[in-house]
């Protein structure tokens, strides 16, 4: 230890001696090695308790022997009271066996007046001696203090720390490491095999076989496993250990932490959770989220797979850009969706929909709706929010809107229908009272005469009447023909027949019949009457060249399906599809071509009673007609007749 200097604080000294003179040449032979002094003396007992009471002192002397108190009464008061400043004994009766009897009680050093020269060491040393005590209770104070923050840490963490010996096998654990793994703190003697028993029986192989990996490798690990708590409930902990080699590269021992993350397990699989809830939500809604941050460049946006499916991209695309995504919108839906972008940078809220044309060239709907966020000097920054398939639904409202105009068309030919039915009724009952009349008239009128001749035309006339009423009254429901098991296959064979001795020489007949028969509910005449009647349309549409398909097959509707003429229950139908290559239709005929009365045929050609006696007769037996139709390329008629039970072949 250096020499105290003159610039070192003054020592201070509570000295108990009853000689003045003794006391001032111990202060001089101290102060003339240069230890500068500030000495309180006290002779009595209550001045020496008053002053250790009263201030604080660097050094105790005293005297063994005064007329009113003794050295030991006054060692163990400042044991008691000041036990951190060291006690010298300066004394010039103080024997050997004393002397050690002082020494044990805790006395730091003796020191005979006789050798005063002495008393300079005793004193350096003791100071010493009481800085090093000093400095060691403060490291040990901070050492403990060190100990109860990292105790606390660990506690509040959930991580506790441990080591393992592997010579020896010794383990240690903190108090934590105890409590993650659920055990009370030094209950048990921690070992590996204490360890392993807490660990889950799926995971205990798992972790075994990480540790010897790790010892043999002489290599840090990071290991996640399960253990069972006594109470049954599992925590889910994170292990992460190194080893400490030797001077021979050996690993001695195993340290590392252990920390309890049930909490994180447990808030991550209710995260992943959460997210499929909403992956299946989005999915179902044909909808995905969406981060665009404007002005950064590619690489900055929340873009997932289900986005680049809407735009129809495929896996592993590049990221958009602004001007690449602008190309994929349609054309003729950009000025809107421009315009719903200038709205967002005035009220934040996006909302846009519009078209995009997939490579296959099919057109998907689009519905993008969220916020647009602005920096302090109001320019946007970026859009958040979600996009949305709205296909199906624009194809459900096409399909509504189909569906309301067929309704039309229906309600219409219904009221078309009872009003010819009515008229049908009444003009029959005209045509009986001239018909009547004509046949008397033709009866009682010569063979020559101009008035029978007049009278038969009449009759003929009448005849042509009856026969538009008869149609009138098929078309109109009010006469009903035979409903028997009919084979449709023997019709359509029969039909077919007919219809080849009336095609021109350049049409071509191509028909398609099945083998077992086909029974349908319904009357033969009427059957024929339809084949006879769409058949002749066709023809008449090539204008005397093409080919005229007609073909007869069974098909199973699964649903119940709307179609151009009616609607369809689920069931096995027989479907008759007759096919030209002529002129085709526009949409304003097709509109209108099974209203009564309608044709595009020249005055004179036809009544415009063939196709809605086919509606007529089609729609009385619970089948439909499904229309194909263009200009300049033919058209298909597809008529679907309910099998009778038990005729669906197997």
């Amino acid at each position: 230890m250096e020499a105290l200097s003159s610039a070192d604080p003054a020592l201070r000294i509570l000295h108990l001696e009853d000689n003045a003179r003794d006391a001032e040449l111990i202060r001089d032979v101290l102060e003339s090695e240069g230890i500068v002094c500030q000495v309180t003396r006290v002779e009595s007992a209550n001045d020496y308790i008053a002053a250790l009471d009263a201030a604080a002192f660097d050094l105790i002397l005293a005297d063994f022997s005064l007329p009113s108190f003794d050295g030991l009464s006054a060692l163990k008061i400042a044991l008691e009271k000041r036990p951190d400043v060291p006690f010298i004994f300066v004394s010039g009766t103080l024997g050997e066996e004393v002397a050690i009897d002082a020494l044990k009680i805790g006395a730091t050093d003796y020191v005979l007046k006789q050798r005063l020269a002495r008393i300079v060491s005793s004193v350096r040393r003791a100071l010493r001696e009481a800085r090093d005590r000093a400095e060691r209770k403060q490291a040990e104070q901070q050492l403990r203090r060190s100990e109860a923050f990292l105790a606390e840490g660990q506690r509040i963490s959930h991580t506790g720390s441990w080591g393992w010996v592997l010579a020896t096998g010794k383990v240690t654990w903190s108090e934590e490491h105890y409590r993650v793994l659920g055990f009370e703190p030094g209950e048990e003697e921690p070992s590996v095999d204490l360890f392993l028993s807490a660990v889950h029986p799926e995971d205990r192989s798992r972790v075994r076989h990480a540790f010897e990996d790790a010892t043999g490798a002489k290599r840090a690990y990071a290991l996640s496993y399960r253990v069972v708590v006594p109470d049954g409930s599992i925590r889910h902990l994170r292990t992460m250990g190194r080893p400490v080699l030797n001077e021979a590269g050996e690993v001695d021992e195993f340290i590392g932490t252990t920390s309890d993350i049930t909490e994180r397990v447990q808030a991550e699989a209710a995260l992943l959770a959460r997210q499929e809830m909403l992956d299946l939500a989005q999915k179902a809604a044909r909808a995905a989220a969406f981060e665009w941050r404007i002005g950064v460049g590619v690489g900055a946006n929340r873009w997932s797979a289900d986005l680049d499916a809407m735009y129809g991209r495929g896996p592993g695309a590049p990221e958009l850009s602004f001007d690449t995504w602008k190309k994929l919108v349609h054309p003729d839906d950009w000025p809107a969706v421009k315009a719903a972008i200038a709205r967002a940078r005035d009220s934040g809220d996006v909302a846009a929909e519009y078209r995009v044309i997939h490579p296959d060239g099919s057109v998907h709907w689009l519905q993008a709706k969220g916020r647009m966020f602005f920096d302090q000097a109001g320019e946007p920054v970026r859009i958040v929010g979600v996009m949305a398939d709205a296909t199906e639904r624009h194809q459900a409202e096409d399909e509504l809107r189909r569906m309301e105009s067929r309704l039309r068309q229906a309600e219409k030919m219904e009221a078309i229908g009872r009003v010819a039915g009515g008229i049908a009724h009444d003009f029959n009952n005209v045509l009986g009272g001239i018909l009547a009349y004509g046949e008397t008239l033709v009866d009682e009128t010569p063979e020559a005469s101009a008035l029978r001749r007049y009278a038969e035309n009449v009759l003929k006339a009448a005849n042509r009447g009856r026969a538009l009423v008869q149609q009138l009254l098929v078309y109109s429901r009010s006469q009903r023909g035979k409903r028997v098991r009919v084979d449709l296959s023997e019709v359509l064979a029969e039909t077919l027949e007919l219809v080849r001795g009336t095609l021109l020489p350049n049409i071509v007949l191509e028909a398609s019949l099945p083998g077992p028969p086909l029974v349908v509910i319904g009357d033969a005449t009427e059957l024929h009457q339809v084949v006879m009647n769409l058949c002749s349309n066709a023809m008449q549409a090539m204008s005397g060249s093409g080919h005229l398909h007609v073909d007869l097959a069974v098909t199973e509707i699964a649903e119940q399906s709307v179609l151009s003429h009616g609607t369809l229950r689920p069931g096995p139908h027989a479907c008759l599809c007759v096919g030209d290559e002529g002129c085709g239709m526009d949409e304003a005929t097709l509109s209108r071509m099974m209203e009564p009365f309608f044709t595009t045929k020249e005055v004179g050609r036809g009544t415009g009673l063939g196709l809605s006696i086919v509606y007529a007769i089609v729609a009385d037996t619970g089948g439909a007609i499904d229309v194909k139709s263009a200009v300049g390329q033919g058209s298909t008629f597809t008529v679907y007749l309910p099998l009778a039970d038990g005729t669906a072949p197997a």
